[in-house]
């Protein structure tokens, strides 16, 4: 069975793209995502007994999907705000629709696409080394959601008083990020920043294959289409197959909220972290 979830992943991703470069449809983008996370989610199941298909119940794929449109909402803010995002081809409440469920079921793709990384990065051995003092790191993670809401304020404020710089959203981000993570910490004393900290880099490592893959499928399937284009943003020049290089930076960032995201807000008592 988990075979046949692998070929219908491949199948599902590899028609949407034909689909929707045949006919340039929003639909496309839901049934490539679907097909990326099939096919992800077949791979554990096959190499590593353990998906989110085998150990979620539909109650929380449902809930997954709905958070991640709603995460979504929130990335599509702090981008406009930033003017990074041109245009979206947006005409219809029906479009509108499958754009924020596309997001949410980015949400399960992430994670699937993460994990199998992971595990095979950590059979690998584990990459070590810790950069500040234990009394630093402990200060860091104290003070990670203050840190993250100044980063936002200061953004909102410049806004108030000027246009923001498309280079600003990275505060938006890592403000957004630091609050996740703090809450992350404050709930099972875990996150990305508290590994990075100790000095455990294979979860940091993990996420680049994972995004620079999940990358060049959504982004490459988008170019003939053309339904977003990035604006006032740092490495739009030189591109990769087509995709600006700020793009592959951004998708890593992406990753590291969503995941921060579902581990606070989905199922606190995955073990994402400690893979």
């Amino acid at each position: 069975m988990k075979f046949l979830q692998a070929l219908l992943g491949i199948l599902i991703f590899i028609t949407s793209i034909a689909w929707g470069w045949s006919f340039n449809r929003y639909e496309s983008f839901i049934t490539m995502v679907i097909g990326y996370w099939l096919f992800f989610d077949s791979l554990n199941r096959i190499f590593f007994k353990e998906s989110l298909i085998t150990k979620s119940k539909p109650s929380l794929l449902i809930k997954t999907v709905f958070l991640g449109a709603l995460l979504g909402i929130v990335l599509d803010f702090d981008m406009t705000l930033a003017h990074i995002i041109e245009y979206y081809t947006i005409n219809n409440i029906w479009n509108l629709f499958l754009l924020y469920f596309g997001w949410g079921i980015c949400l399960l793709a992430i994670y699937e696409s993460y994990v199998f990384f992971l595990r095979i990065i950590s059979r690998l051995g584990k990459i070590k080394f810790q950069l500040f003092p234990n009394w630093l790191n402990k200060l860091i993670l104290k003070h990670s959601g203050f840190i993250g809401c100044l980063l936002i304020l200061f953004v909102f404020l410049f806004f108030i008083h000027s246009s923001v710089p498309g280079w600003f959203v990275m505060f938006l981000f890592l403000g957004n990020w630091l609050i996740l993570e703090f809450l992350q910490y404050k709930q099972t004393k875990s996150g990305l920043l508290k590994k990075l900290l100790e000095g455990n880099w294979n979860h940091a490592i993990a996420i680049w294959p994972a995004a620079i893959f999940f990358c060049i499928a959504w982004e490459y399937m988008n170019l003939p289409m053309g339904h977003w284009a990035y604006v006032n943003m740092f490495w739009l020049e030189p591109k990769i197959l087509g995709i600006p290089l700020a793009a592959f930076f951004g998708y890593f960032c992406w990753f590291v909220i969503y995941l921060a995201f579902y581990k606070v807000f989905v199922n606190e008592n995955d073990k994402l972290w400690e893979l």
